[in-house]
């Protein structure tokens, strides 16, 4: 079997572009079909829990679980109570290493469940989705920018497939990956805040669980996301409320991703102390 300091190096092989099968985002609530193939298949749990089979064994999954099912190998989910169901993205890929005995993950102790770091899920949430959106869209170059993506995603999941062998160093490396992660959330919520956005959506963007996100995001910056949004809406409706902008409040709401008027005039006095056509009429 290869050591992982042989799979490492082989990251530098002439040989190495790992080529995509598909991408998608699954959610599973009953026994699934036990089957097999000849690729590798990288399922990500961003929400819920369950049992997966996997070659003859079952393993316990949650949310943050990495589950590497290395070529034909038999597995499936098998979910147990009426209750169990989890959410995650899925990807089938082939590694394309001109050595047919390195086309496969190493794993520790033979687990192919990997606990997550918040690095990996950060790298993970960003390159899968730009995977979806060139595959959705199709752009000129998509094939290119896809081929990237997932090199990014196998080079990362071979580091965190690493990390875990070696021994822990007592350093704050949990506490730079939660900042880390929050900057992220933020990004995207000042790149996006004109959008319907909800905590349970920006969990599904994002590939974590809604609690898990809330905690991180409270522990860093004190306040909660949704908070941290409508302050981001709210300073942007400010910049367009000008006497010399001829929408109406209504539309200017719109702007800032509020389809209910009411709703952002009570927000923007409850902050400001003031109406947002009392503001405009005074700016």
């Amino acid at each position: 079997m290869n050591t992982p300091e042989e799979l490492i190096c082989s990251l530098d092989s002439p040989s190495f572009h790992p080529k995509l099968i598909y991408a998608f985002k699954a959610t599973l609530d009953g026994k699934g079909n036990i089957h097999s193939h000849s690729h590798t298949q990288l399922m990500y749990i961003y929400s819920g829990s369950g049992i997966y089979y996997i070659d003859g064994n079952s393993y316990a999954v949650e949310a943050g679980d990495a589950i590497v099912i290395n070529p034909d190998l038999e597995h499936g989910n098998v979910l147990c109570g009426n209750d169990d169901t989890f959410t995650s993205v899925i990807l089938g890929f082939d590694l394309c290493l001109s050595d047919p005995a390195m086309n496969h993950f190493t794993l520790p102790d033979n687990n192919p469940i990997i606990r997550t770091t918040a690095a990996f899920r950060a790298t993970l949430m960003k390159e899968t989705n730009t995977i979806l959106y060139e595959h959705n869209n199709r752009l000129p170059g998509k094939c290119a920018v896809i081929d990237a993506c997932l090199t990014q995603i196998v080079i990362a999941l071979y580091r965190e497939i690493y990390r875990s062998e070696q021994p822990l160093v007592p350093y704050g490396f949990e506490h730079y990956d939660r900042k880390y992660l929050v900057s992220q959330i933020q990004n995207y919520l000042l790149t996006h805040y004109d959008e319907k956005i909800t905590l349970d959506e920006l969990a599904q963007i994002m590939y974590l669980s809604p609690v898990y996100i809330s905690k991180i995001f409270k522990e860093v910056t004190r306040e909660a996301p949704i908070n941290y949004l409508i302050k981001i809406r709210l300073e942007k409706a400010k910049e367009l409320l000008t006497p010399d902008n001829a929408n109406s409040i209504k539309e200017i709401a719109r702007q800032v991703g509020y389809e209910d008027v009411y709703h952002f005039s009570k927000l923007f006095k409850k902050y400001y102390g003031t109406s947002p056509l009392n503001y405009k009429k005074q700016a």
